[in-house]
């Protein structure tokens, strides 16, 4: 598998040395024989030795320059320093040295030196360094490993990079953007989250990072609203399907709530604002430093299996037990405790996020005894005992100005049926601060284990 790969990214360096030289970047540079050819030194060394060092690292020199200045953005940058090498030139130059100067006499490059080669010639308005909002996210599947032979045998792995593109790109097999507009609400599904590295990027850079992914043929799909009415408003890709507000299903979210999806977003939004615990664990920087930021959350459902210490602690989460086995805790009050007409609200998006999912997803939900022992029982202790929605745990998010750095969701389940997840998504201002809410409803991989144990202990009593 990794040689079939190694030999399809060495196409992008079928590229005519020729034609290289004479871009407009390349020529402006100063040459010399470390890294950069003139053009008599390059026609010489062709003429008497086509296959020396020298001539293969000037090949890798040209195409890694000529891939960053298609990609280079300042304005989506930090501050360009001539002592710091911007990170997508560093995987560049990584890239070339892995998949071509890989002979025994080659030279690697050395990206500094690229980087330098490059910052003296570039002209860049410094006055134009802009910061932006983040809005986008995207969804990544990494290569499988040897013992990972199927999805559900994925192993929960951390990223090892906090970027959407990184250190770890050569672990990435592709990638999907979802672009999310201000004006726009969404309602999305994505399967195997609990693997899948996921976070938040500005959506002026989802154009220069695509160009990067395609110089590493990662596999890059971008999903974006529709610029007409009349187009698709719902988009299925690397099993991820985005619907947007024109869509019917959203469309008739909004007919069914009272006042419809405005008043939704006012109430919970307000709600959250001023009503709900900042969550510090989610501050993971500001988009825009001169700005506030805050991250609150709002969380109920199955947590894992414990016993409460002492009586005279006021518990919070409500234990139980099955057939005599410990089950994990439930957490309902932060739902409960909320106002009537707002659990009615939230109520109607579960409920029609549960049909998102039954109509784009290959049976969900699909044990009805799991249902029965534990969706239900969740849906009675939040007030709601006949709501239509099999989902096991809730996270309602609010973030202002903060990034959504590249994680997995590791406590989503696994299994067939159960490793899905969907997101209602929308952006709501308030005093002029633009706030967004990401309404989270997943699965429990702690309830999976429960039951399969549960049931392991039934076939034993018989």
């Amino acid at each position: 598998m990794e040689t079939t790969n190694n030999r399809a990214k060495l196409q992008i360096l079928n590229v005519s040395p020729q034609h290289s030289l004479t871009t407009p970047t390349v020529d402006n540079m100063p040459r010399g024989l470390p890294t950069l050819l003139s053009n008599e030194a390059y026609t010489t060394l062709l003429r008497h030795d086509p296959h020396n060092w020298r001539i293969r690292k000037h090949i890798a020199a040209i195409n890694a320059i000529e891939l960053f200045r298609r990609q280079f953005d300042p304005s989506a940058e930090l501050k360009p320093s001539h002592s710091s090498v911007p990170l997508r030139l560093v995987i560049l130059c990584d890239h070339y040295n892995r998949n071509f100067l890989i002979k025994p006499t080659d030279s690697k490059l050395s990206s500094i030196l690229i980087w330098r080669l490059f910052y003296r010639h570039m002209n860049v308005n410094k006055s134009d360094f802009t910061t932006t909002s983040h809005k986008a996210i995207y969804i990544q599947q990494r290569h499988p490993t040897f013992e990972e032979v199927s999805p559900s045998k994925f192993l929960r792995r951390k990223p090892t990079c906090q970027q959407q593109i990184g250190e770890d790109y050569h672990t990435i097999k592709n990638n999907t953007t979802i672009l999310h507009p201000i004006n726009e609400s969404l309602m999305y599904i994505a399967e195997n989250l609990h693997h899948r590295m996921h976070g938040s990027v500005a959506a002026k850079e989802v154009i220069s990072h695509g160009m990067l992914f395609d110089a590493l043929l990662i596999s890059n799909e971008i999903i974006s609203p529709p610029t007409l009415n009349h187009h698709p408003s719902l988009f299925t890709k690397n099993g991820i399907t985005v619907a947007y507000t024109n869509n019917d299903h959203i469309q008739k979210l909004d007919n069914i709530l009272v006042c419809g999806l405005n008043r939704l977003h006012h109430d919970l939004t307000t709600h959250l604002v001023n009503g709900s615990l900042c969550d510090v664990t989610r501050n993971n920087g500001k988009v825009v430093k001169s700005l506030p930021s805050q991250t609150s959350r709002l969380r109920f459902g199955f947590g894992r299996v414990q016993k409460q210490a002492s009586n005279k602690v006021n518990w919070k989460v409500h234990p139980w037990q099955y057939n005599g086995s410990d089950m994990p805790t439930i957490k309902y009050q932060p739902f409960t405790q909320l106002p009537i007409s707002l659990k009615k609200q939230l109520v109607c998006v579960f409920e029609s996020a549960h049909i998102f999912a039954e109509s784009h997803y290959n049976q969900p939900f699909c044990n009805e005894l799991r249902t029965e022992i534990f969706s239900k029982r969740m849906n009675r202790m939040l007030g709601y005992p006949n709501a239509k929605f099999h989902f096991e745990y809730i996270d309602i998010v609010l973030s202002l100005n903060t990034k959504l750095l590249k994680h997995i969701d590791g406590k989503n389940d696994h299994r067939e049926g159960y490793n899905l997840c969907v997101v209602y998504s929308y952006y709501h201002i308030i005093n002029k601060l633009e706030y967004k809410v990401s309404i989270i409803m997943c699965t429990r991989n702690d309830v999976g284990v429960a039951f399969d144990r549960m049931l392991g202990e039934v076939e034993c009593t018989k």
